[in-house]
């Protein structure tokens, strides 16, 4: 296939998301992710199993072939440089620059992402602790959710999913609480019949819902 266009670009970026996230890669999910009827999934994800990106699978859902890999891979790094540029060099807001990011990832040509990641001296991740392929070892960490993670337990933050970062309230939120890549936390208190949990972050409680925790990949300190 020739060079792809952007809205393949933006499928193909969703479904590495998603599986990232060990979320369902189905129709639903990616018309929800990108605001747009299933019909038009549906013919949009034809067209790139035509073109050799994307595999169909059990229960509907879908993975990304050798090629679809290598182009997710090749859009989560720019997308993850501009987000660090934007931060580190712009000065603007964690929960800004997601968005941000998406309208100029497109652009980048393959120079100016490699002089993107030298002024950024190489880095390894972007603000919200997902790492930048080409410059971070992408073999799986042992990281869950906090959602999953029981009373007492203490937890480092590594980073936060792609689907919360659509979410500036919630990326705010997360920012003023101190709900960031590198932070500790303790699971004070798990209400599963009111849908919450209670953590402690740099001293201070917060109550978070378990929806919202279900999207903040952790990583079990050792006792």
């Amino acid at each position: 296939m020739g060079n792809p266009t952007p809205t393949v670009e933006d499928y193909v970026a969703v479904i590495y998301g998603l599986i990232n996230d060990a979320k369902p890669v189905t129709a639903s999910q990616i018309g929800r992710r990108l605001g747009v009827s299933l019909p038009t999934v549906g013919a949009t994800l034809q067209r790139m199993q035509r073109d050799g990106l994307i595999t169909a699978k059990e229960r509907r859902a879908f993975g990304l072939t050798p090629e679809g890999q290598r182009l997710a891979e090749s859009i989560a790094r720019r997308h993850r440089l501009v987000e660090c540029l934007l931060t580190n060099i712009l000065g603007l807001g964690w929960e800004e620059v997601h968005e941000e990011a998406h309208r100029l990832e497109h652009a980048v040509s393959p120079r100016l992402e490699a002089k993107l990641s030298e002024i950024l001296k190489h880095p390894t991740a972007c603000p919200h602790g997902n790492p930048i392929p080409g410059n971070a070892d992408l073999a799986p960490r042992l990281t869950v959710p906090l959602a999953r993670i029981s009373e007492g337990e203490q937890v480092v933050v590594r980073r936060i999913s792609e689907d919360a970062e659509e979410h500036g309230q919630l990326m705010g939120f997360l920012s003023l609480n101190r709900i960031v890549p590198g932070n500790v936390l303790t699971v004070v208190e798990v209400a599963r019949f009111s849908g919450t949990m209670l953590i402690r972050s740099d001293g201070k409680d917060v109550v978070l819902g378990l929806p919202a925790a279900e999207e903040i990949w952790v990583e079990r300190v050792s006792a």
